[in-house]
């Protein structure tokens, strides 16, 4: 993950925290428990929300400005079979624990609901609010075909 969708991820679970924390006046172990439901939630959405930019800098440089065209959009590509299943085992299991309060202190079914409706609401927003943001702070990325051979490997590490 990049450093864009790591501090994305942070002020999504900040958030779920501050709410928690202030608006439903949540105990100690309650809010543990939400921070974990939150982590859980907010990282499958930022891997789905930032995807597309990482498969579209494998794109050749011939291909670049339709594969920007095309996937844009955070469904731009199907993501395949495996990712999905992990990610809906990853939900199904940090869900159960929580509502069950199974070494956690259970949470009202209701609340993990919404807070993983809002990491879904995250993972549509991320996509919209990334190219602004980016554009404002002047960051962007090169496709990796378009650097020097020596350059390539060195992405990402």
């Amino acid at each position: 993950m990049n450093w864009a969708g790591a501090v994305m991820g942070f002020a999504f679970c900040v958030g779920i925290l501050a709410s928690g924390e202030f608006a439903l006046r949540l105990g100690i172990g309650a809010l543990q428990t939400l921070v974990f439901v939150a982590l859980v939630f907010g990282s499958q959405a930022t891997i789905y929300a930032i995807r597309e930019r990482r498969a579209i800098r494998e794109r050749r440089a011939i291909r670049e400005r339709r594969a920007i065209r095309q996937h844009r959009r955070m469904w731009g590509s199907r993501p395949s079979l495996w990712p999905v299943a992990s990610s809906v085992t990853d939900v199904l299991v940090a869900a159960i624990l929580a509502i069950d309060g199974i070494a956690v202190t259970p949470l009202p079914a209701v609340l993990v609901a919404e807070t993983l409706g809002a990491a879904v609401a995250f993972a549509i927003v991320i996509p919209v609010a990334k190219g602004p943001v980016f554009a404002r702070l002047g960051i962007a990325w090169r496709a990796a075909s378009a650097l020097p051979r020596h350059a390539v490997g060195s992405i990402g590490s």
